[in-house]
């Protein structure tokens, strides 16, 4: 059997590939050092792509995705956690301001299942109401923790004070009475716009050769057709900042935490690499000059 992916480039060993028929871009990095195979699907969805009323549709919608298809489900004893367990796999998703990812990570004689899993909740997907009144509760005990987590609440306000008019103003879980309100036919709308192989990345990492993941990539995906309507980009523009904004939050504790937020250029900028490494310099670990002048000091 033939793939229909073409390359697209290779750097650093990772080699890009997009599928002629249906969009979807994969990534392939070979790296035999352990028996293992991660694959991944990366989705160009995040909270940034939600509306006013509608945040946390993002997160939500994550969590439905474990609720299985019509093939992987529990009344069938063939949900998505138990199946991979069953094959000692780890998994996980996670939801971030601009994209969506779930991936696996498994001995390679079981990539084809975790590849096929993926691909048939790329638009098998059940999301039921009755799904949703379960994992709604589990995100608002997710949203009751981080009300008691200092960090938490200060990253929440740093993001709502910086940001006025981008979508970046809104947390990725949602702010609460949005939660509490969301509806099945939101998170179904949401699904079915931003849930196409055109609109994802597929990865694979480890021991695994070349064509052995085009092949199987393509035998779980090539056939899913892309979206019937464009993908909506919603660009904002985020009005100039003008001076310092400051706020503050009062909370009964023991101690206090401070929080200095700059706004920095998008990813692909060339200052992106070297603000990261300032970044470590400055704070990363017990050699940071943070760590060093606060903590080894005993000021903090």
């Amino acid at each position: 059997m033939g793939h229909r992916f073409e390359l697209v480039e290779r750097f650093g060993g990772v080699s890009s590939f997009r599928h002629r028929d249906n969009g979807l871009e994969l990534l392939v990095c070979p790296t035999p050092v352990a028996p293992v195979v991660s694959f991944g699907v990366v989705y160009r969805v995040g909270s940034r792509h939600e509306t006013g009323g509608h945040t946390g549709a993002t997160h939500l919608l994550e969590h439905l995705m474990f609720k299985g298809t019509d093939r992987y489900n529990a009344d069938a004893g063939t949900e998505v956690a138990r199946v991979l367990q069953r094959v000692g796999a780890s998994f996980n998703a996670t939801t971030w301001l601009d994209r969506t990812s779930y991936f696996e990570t498994l001995v390679l004689e079981h990539l084809d299942l975790a590849i096929d899993i993926e691909a048939d909740r790329m638009r098998g997907a059940l999301v039921r109401d009755a799904d949703l009144e379960s994992e709604r509760t589990v995100v608002l005990n997710e949203l009751d923790g981080g009300e008691n987590e200092p960090f938490d609440l200060l990253m929440k306000g740093s993001f709502a004070h910086a940001f006025v008019e981008h979508p970046y103003h809104h947390p990725t879980i949602g702010w609460r009475s949005d939660v509490e309100s969301m509806r099945g036919d939101t998170l179904r709308r949401f699904y079915d716009t931003y849930y196409h192989p055109d609109n994802a990345t597929a990865v694979i990492a480890g021991d695994v050769t070349e064509e052995v993941a085009l092949e199987a990539v393509e035998r779980g995906f090539g056939a899913i057709p892309p979206a019937v309507h464009p993908i909506p980009s919603r660009p904002v523009r985020e009005p100039e900042q003008r001076g310092e904004r400051r706020f503050r939050i009062h909370r009964a504790g023991e101690v206090g935490a401070l929080a200095l937020t700059w706004k920095v250029p998008e990813g692909l900028h060339p200052d992106t690499a070297p603000l990261q490494v300032v970044t470590q310099v400055v704070a990363d670990g017990v050699t940071s000059r943070l760590h060093q002048r606060l903590v080894e000091t005993n000021r903090c």
